[in-house]
């Protein structure tokens, strides 16, 4: 075989093997794809199981407990009304009357004890404030370090009757809230009482 023969050859087999050696590689990337489509099912599956697992373990935590706030005087405790339900509801300790745009401080007889990352939020009843029942400062709201007797600030915003809570009747419900803090947050400072204690 003389020269050009040889060159002739040569450059033939590059031609050849040149487009074999990427029909390979296209597909070995083929049979790769759905190993790879599979493990990142897999990992997807395992973060959103773990991230479900956590969220279901922190709506089960166990964050407070309440407690009266007067021994010698026991109240009825807030409890939930079903296994579903968000909030505690808080009983009245004794019969109260509210005149038509009057405001009150209701003492519940309840403390509580709440973990640190969590606090309590407190709004009327559904069916209480459809009556006109609100509370005065908009939302309640139960600091994990706060360790006093939870107080109701209610007004009757309805314009035509009075409202009247009976002993023992939900008047409103706590709902237990986590909550987070800044970068920057540098809070040291220790709780000395209760409504307006931090400043106004």
């Amino acid at each position: 075989m003389d020269l050009r023969s040889m060159q002739s050859l040569t450059m033939m087999t590059s031609i050849i093997s040149e487009p074999s050696l990427i029909l390979i590689r296209r597909k070995r990337s083929w049979m790769i794809l759905p190993e790879i489509l599979s493990m990142i099912f897999r990992i997807t599956l395992c973060r959103r199981t773990a991230w479900y697992s956590m969220m279901t373990e922190m709506m089960n935590e166990t964050v407070a407990a309440f407690k009266h706030a007067d021994p010698d005087r026991p109240v009825r405790l807030p409890e939930r009304s079903t296994s579903g339900s968000a909030g505690y509801d808080f009983f009245a300790p004794k019969s109260l009357t509210i005149g038509v745009g009057d405001k009150v401080v209701f003492d519940t007889g309840v403390k509580v004890n709440i973990q640190p990352g969590w606090a309590l939020i407190l709004i009327p009843r559904s069916s209480r404030g459809s009556q006109g029942l609100v509370i005065t400062n908009t939302v309640g709201l139960i600091d994990s370090d706060f360790k006093g007797e939870i107080r109701a600030f209610l007004k009757n915003d309805n314009s035509y009757h009075s409202l009247r809570i009976n002993e023992g009747e939900k008047y409103m419900q706590g709902v237990f809230v986590p909550y987070g803090i800044a970068a920057n947050d540098e809070a040291s400072a220790e709780r000395t009482g209760g409504v307006g204690s931090t400043g106004y």
